[in-house]
């Protein structure tokens, strides 16, 4: 029979003159199953009006039948080791492996999972002891669950995030529930009362989570603990550590804040050993300025200073700059030693090492060491034997009344140095050549 609203009810013909003993719907069809027939004891239909049978899995005495997750699912409460068939269409049936051989009176489906509660006392009290509930994610695998007494359990549901089973025996306690409690305690699939266990990070706001718990928006509470250390009211002046310890400072001047913070004074070094303390400001193309008014020391690192960048590893660049025509210089101090400096970079770019003022793009006030030493793309990991090789192109003269003629020689004894330079007599020529081929 049918009703358009529950009230007026109109007859219907059945597919067979079977036992029917339950209908669900799903996927745009309804399903009934029954307990007698032969073969035919599954029947369906679009609109509850017209009804076809259809082939069981086997002849089983289906009680109860329910659609989730893209599949029916019916539990029968006799045959052997078969109780449990399953279809994605309501037509096609396929025997599935129950987990007790239960007389198994009714299936749901709810928050992920399919669960069946048998009945059938005398079934029960011979061959169910405490395992009168069976689960599956997926309607194929079952796995029997304890059951809150061993009542006649023969109808369950699911809603509102709760399973609710009813028995047909038993003393003030033929109701049993699994899910949230009353205090509306979340709960997933475990059939455990008002319990629920979570694995990995938790995302609210968020389907990828990458913290333990990870919010994206605001958080609003009466208190916050770090550790052990819990407040519910943001200090005065920002946090107040003793001496020795490293913080940010929001009430510092806007000048010295970096995105709205600042770190504040370090009155003792004795702490912070081992410790790591990053500034950073996440604007693209944002700046960190280390800046008072005394221009003496800004920033005084003991140990190493490392850039990185947003992935963690070292940049393929790093510039260091100054912004008033300045120098940018390298200094060394031992731990009783004033400071000296090593290198500069002047604001023409030239690298002095040893010197105050670099002439040259490198200029050093000192001897240099290397394994090798290149002019141009001429590279040259010894001197050259016998110094400069004449003819590659070095000391040629020119003498407007003869010409051009070999290395420092002159039929006159005379020679120009340069396209118009001066003359000089042989003897002065000569050394000059000695010097320059040596």
């Amino acid at each position: 029979m049918t009703s358009p609203d529950g009230i007026t009810w109109t007859t219907r013909t059945s597919a067979a003159d079977n036992q029917w003993v339950s209908v669900t719907y799903g996927n745009g069809l309804f399903v009934a199953v029954a307990v007698s027939g032969t073969g035919n004891r599954v029947m369906t239909s679009q609109d509850g009006i017209t009804w076809t049978t259809r082939t069981s899995a086997a002849n089983n005495a289906w009680y109860s039948v329910t659609y989730g997750n893209g599949l029916f699912v019916a539990v029968s409460y006799d045959g052997v080791g078969n109780r449990v068939m399953t279809s994605p269409d309501g037509i096609t049936w396929t025997i599935r492996t129950s987990a007790a051989n239960n007389w198994w009176y009714s299936v749901t489906y709810g928050n992920g999972l399919f669960v069946a509660v048998a009945g059938s006392f005398v079934a029960v009290a011979v061959s169910g002891t405490g395992n009168r509930v069976m689960t599956s994610p997926d309607g194929i695998t079952w796995t029997t669950r304890t059951s809150a007494a061993d009542n006649q359990w023969i109808g369950v549901t699911y809603g509102n995030g709760i399973f609710v089973a009813v028995s047909n025996t038993g003393t003030g306690g033929r109701v049993m529930t699994s899910g949230k409690q009353d205090d509306q305690i979340v709960s997933h699939n475990n059939i455990y009362q008002g319990g629920m266990n979570i694995y990995g990070n938790v995302g609210i706001g968020t389907k990828s989570p990458t913290q333990t718990l990870d919010v994206v928006g605001n958080i609003k509470g009466t208190g916050l603990c770090i550790g052990t250390d819990c407040k519910t009211a943001w200090p005065a002046g920002g946090v107040t550590p003793p001496a020795g310890s490293e913080f940010l400072d929001t009430s510092a001047t806007e000048q010295t804040k970096v995105g709205g913070l600042v770190v504040n004074t370090i009155t003792s070094v004795g702490d912070i050993i081992s410790k790591v303390a990053t500034i950073y400001n996440g604007t693209i193309g944002g700046k960190i300025s280390f800046y008072n008014t005394d221009n003496v020391t800004n920033l005084d690192a003991i140990a190493e200073i490392r850039t990185i960048n947003a992935s963690n590893n070292m940049p393929s660049s790093t510039i260091l700059s100054h912004n008033s025509g300045g120098k940018l210089s390298f200094a060394t101090k031992g731990p009783f030693s004033t400071l000296n400096e090593r290198m500069i970079i002047d604001f023409n770019g030239n690298v002095g090492i040893g010197v105050q003022s670099p002439s040259q793009m490198l200029d050093v006030g000192g001897n240099i060491k290397g394994t090798g030493l290149c002019i141009g793309a001429d590279c040259k990991t010894a001197w050259p034997a016998g110094g400069v090789n004449a003819s590659l192109g070095a000391a040629y003269w020119y003498h407007p009344g003869c010409g051009y003629g070999g290395p420092c020689q002159c039929p006159d004894n005379s020679v120009m140095v340069g396209t118009y330079g001066w003359w000089m007599t042989y003897t002065d020529a000569y050394y000059l050549c000695r010097d320059i081929l040596n």
